[in-house]
């Protein structure tokens, strides 16, 4: 009870104080004790002195009034935090990033877009801010009413920060409708083949052309691992390469991929990806980032890849050679 009536007897002082009192760094009428733990030595009656100083560090002991049992009973509050709650002060405000350097990374400075929170009183934040190849990790500190010391970044890879990769079984590929493959492109109807060649070679491979075009598909389902970060997007890298001697119309010759959400019911829902590719004759990884809104740990994709090879001439096959998904 002392301590419920400790704060409103604070709060009673700040409300009814000038505002330059305030300023000053005074609670008028409010006597400093003589050691931690003991009483003013002046009790608040009609006392008309000015009050002792105060420096920002002290802590105002309160009741949280929480019922019985439950955490925490009491908090500290400092006499900056009281005095902008009364104010209608924020708490945080934010300081722009700005150009700063990857410290792992040598002396290059790199723009970087964003702000850090920094507490207008009494506390420390850490935040980070997404770049290329990991994050910046900022801390910011203030003790009372001082200055914010906002720390130099500190840059963590994405490999050093967890992340995570899936690779999708080329075996375990499926036609567009979902039904099995065949070591024969285009049987089932538009679909890969599984081409293996034992310690040499294991591809998904699409019809050969002949002066035409020809289009299959293969399609995976794969889960999203345990380690991923909701919301976080999701890369989905895919090497393909196009085998064969005759004239390819290069422009035309896409990876195209689908994505979709597969929920328990058995409803597919479409999830943004990244637009079609070209793919090169000599071989690439082709990455197409997956929108990760929405999406959880564990959550079930299907993952259609449609490969399209023109040629105005002889004959051309499209290949899979891998297909991948990271996240960071």
């Amino acid at each position: 009870m002392k301590l419920r009536l400790l704060g409103v007897a604070l709060v009673a002082a700040l409300s009814f104080s000038a505002l330059p009192a305030l300023a000053s760094g005074l609670f008028p009428q409010l006597p400093a004790s003589t050691s931690p733990g003991t009483a003013p030595a002046n009790a608040i009656s009609q006392d008309t002195s000015p009050g002792a100083a105060i420096t920002g560090q002290e802590c105002i002991p309160a009741d949280t009034g929480l019922t019985n049992g439950q955490n925490p009973a009491t908090e500290c509050i400092s006499p900056s935090q009281l005095t902008n709650w009364q104010l209608g002060h924020n708490l945080y405000s934010t300081i722009p990033i700005g150009s700063v350097a990857y410290g792992s990374l040598g002396t290059n400075t790199t723009p970087v877009a964003g702000t850090v929170a920094v507490p207008t009183d009494s506390g420390t934040t850490v935040q980070y801010v997404d770049v290329s190849g990991g994050k910046l990790y900022f801390s910011s500190v203030r003790q009372g009413s001082g200055p914010a010391q906002v720390s130099a970044p500190t840059f963590v890879s994405a490999a050093a920060a967890g992340s995570t990769s899936l690779n999708l079984a080329l075996t375990n590929a499926k036609s567009a409708l979902g039904v099995p493959l065949t070591a024969t492109a285009g049987s089932p109807s538009g679909a890969v083949g599984v081409s293996r060649t034992a310690g040499t070679s294991l591809q998904l491979a699409g019809e050969a052309t002949s002066g035409n075009t020809k289009t299959n598909a293969a399609f995976f389902e794969a889960n999203l691992p345990a380690g991923y970060i909701g919301g976080h997007d999701v890369t989905l890298d895919v090497n393909a390469s196009i085998s064969g001697t005759g004239t390819l119309t290069a422009a035309s010759c896409l990876m195209t991929p689908t994505v979709y959400s597969e929920g328990v019911n058995g409803a597919e829902t479409a999830v943004t990806v990244g637009a079609a590719k070209q793919i090169v004759a000599a071989g690439s990884t082709l990455s197409f980032v997956i929108t990760g809104t929405n999406l959880t740990p564990g959550q079930r994709l299907g993952i259609g890849l449609s490969m399209a090879i023109v040629s105005s001439s002889g004959a051309n096959t499209g290949l899979i050679n891998s297909a991948a998904l990271r996240s960071s």
